[in-house]
C-alpha cells in the first residue's frame, strides 16, 4: 500500500516595488497589519518608525526600493531598503532607518524582514530570487541581524550565486526580567547593589524619593524632549560637537516618532526628579514585552551622591516589571561597553553584506584587515609612549634622569 504524501504548497507570490513617498504613506494599514502577526513584532520595524525616518531623511540621492510581497491580495512580506550610490560598492541597498551622517546618527536596531507567521521560508526565498534577477545592485548591505534574523537566512540563500561576507561586530546587551522581584538587583555585581543603596538612601535623606514623570499627552512631547536634550547635553559638556540631539534632524526624526508612537504605548520620555528638578531622563522605545532604552540625559549636580542615571534605570526596571514587560533591552553595544556592569545577558550582533562581484568582497576584507591592524599598531604605540613616559619620570624623580 502506498503511503500518501503530503503535497507541497504552490504560492501565488507577486513582487511590488514601493519606490515613491505616497504609495509608502498608503501602505501603513496593510504594513501594521503584518507586523501584528509576525514574529519580528519591533518599534524598528514599524511602519510609523521607518516612514519617519524616510520623511526627515530622503533626499535625491537616496532611491526608495522597498521590497513587497504579496501571496494573491495580501501582504505577506516587507523588505524595507532604499538605494544610493556608496564609494567602495557602487550602488547599494541597504535598510531604512540607515545610513546616515555620522552626526545625525539614528541607530535603528534589529532591521529585518517583515514576513506573515508561517510563511518565513518561502517568502525568503522568493526575495532572493527576485534579488538574484535584478542587475541594479552592486552590493547589499544588511546591518546590525541578529542570530535568527531572516536576513541572515537571505544572505546564506545568496550565498550560492554571489559573495557573501558575514561578521561579527557588536552585542545586544538585555537584562530578563522574569523571575523574583528584585532579580534585576541581584544581577549587579556586590559592590554596585551597595553603591545603589546608598544612592538611594541620599536621595531618601535630601529629597524624600526620587519622582517619576512621563508623557501622557502629544502636547507633552516637545517639552519632555528639551529636557532630555539639556541634560544629555550635560553629559556631553566640553566634547566636540556636543550631544546627538543637537542634530537637527536627529531631534526632527524623534519628536515626530514619539508624537505617533507614544499614543500607541511604544514610546515615551520618563524623567526622574529630586527635589523637583529633572536629574535624569529615559529616552524609550517599546516593543511587545520589551523596552528598548535609546537615550539618555542627567544633571550634574551631585552626580556622584546619587548617580541618577544609575538609579533611575534601576528604578525603570522595576516599574517594566511590575507593567509586565519581559526584558529591559540596553540594545548594542562593544564587547567592553559599560552596559555590562548592569549584569546582562547578550546575543551577538552581525553586518551582512552581499557583493554582486568578488573583487568588491577582496577589496572590502583587506580594507578591513588593514584597518584593525592599523588600529592595533596606534594602540600599540600609545602604550609604548605611556611606559616611556612613566619611566622617563620615574628616572627623573629617583635622580637618574641624566
Amino acid at each position: 500500500m502506498k503511503k500518501a504524501t503530503a503535497r507541497k504548497r504552490r504560492y501565488a507570490f507577486r513582487l511590488r516595488i514601493i519606490d515613491n513617498t505616497e504609495a509608502f504613506r498608503a501602505l501603513r494599514r496593510e504594513w501594521s497589519n503584518l507586523l501584528e502577526n509576525t514574529a519580528q513584532e519591533s518599534v524598528f520595524l514599524s511602519w510609523e518608525w521607518l516612514f519617519t525616518w524616510w520623511e526627515v531623511f530622503a533626499d535625491p540621492s537616496r532611491d526608495l526600493h522597498i521590497i513587497a510581497v504579496y501571496e494573491r491580495d495580501t501582504l505577506v512580506g516587507v523588505m524595507p531598503v532604499y538605494g544610493h550610490h556608496c564609494r567602495g560598492y557602487g550602488y547599494v541597498l541597504r535598510w531604512l532607518g540607515t545610513g546616515e551622517a555620522p552626526e545625525d546618527a539614528i541607530v535603528s536596531e534589529y532591521l529585518d524582514i517583515v514576513c506573515k507567521r508561517g510563511f518565513e521560508a518561502p517568502v525568503v526565498r522568493f526575495i532572493a530570487r527576485s534579488l538574484r534577477f535584478n542587475d541594479t545592485w552592486s552590493a547589499i548591505v544588511l546591518s546590525d541581524a541578529l542570530s535568527g534574523h531572516l536576513a541572515l537566512k537571505l544572505v546564506a540563500i545568496m550565498d550560492t550565486w554571489f559573495s557573501t561576507d558575514v561578521v561579527h561586530t557588536a552585542q545586544r546587551y538585555f537584562v530578563p526580567l522574569s523571575g523574583k522581584r528584585d532579580n534585576h538587583i541581584s544581577r549587579l555585581s556586590d559592590s554596585r547593589q551597595k553603591r545603589l543603596k546608598r544612592c538611594r538612601r541620599a536621595i531618601e535623606r535630601d529629597a524624600g524619593t526620587l519622582t517619576r514623570h512621563t508623557i501622557s499627552h502629544p502636547d507633552d512631547v516637545r517639552p519632555y524632549l528639551s529636557v532630555v536634550k539639556a541634560l544629555h547635553n550635560m553629559r556631553w559638556e566640553g566634547r566636540r560637537g556636543g550631544g546627538v540631539y543637537n542634530s537637527a534632524r536627529f531631534y526632527a526624526f524623534h519628536e515626530a516618532c514619539l508624537r505617533r508612537l507614544s499614543g500607541r504605548h511604544q514610546a515615551d520620555v520618563v524623567i526622574f526628579s529630586i527635589k523637583n528638578q529633572p536629574a535624569a531622563a529615559l529616552h524609550l522605545y517599546y516593543s511587545k514585552g520589551r523596552c528598548h532604552y535609546y537615550q539618555s540625559g542627567f544633571s550634574n549636580t551631585a552626580v556622584n551622591r546619587y548617580m541618577p542615571l544609575f538609579v533611575s534605570h534601576m528604578a525603570e526596571m522595576g516599574t517594566c516589571r511590575a507593567r509586565g514587560l519581559t526584558e529591559y533591552d540596553f540594545m548594542r553595544g562593544s564587547t567592553d561597553s559599560y552596559k555590562a556592569d548592569f549584569g546582562c545577558d547578550t546575543e551577538p550582533m552581525f553586518d551582512a553584506v552581499v557583493h554582486r562581484h568578488r573583487l568588491s568582497l577582496t577589496y572590502h576584507r583587506v580594507r578591513r584587515h588593514t584597518r584593525r591592524t592599523a588600529k592595533r599598531s596606534l594602540l600599540a604605540l600609545q602604550a609604548l609612549g605611556v611606559m616611556l613616559l612613566y619611566l622617563v619620570t620615574e628616572g627623573t624623580f629617583d635622580g637618574r634622569s641624566d
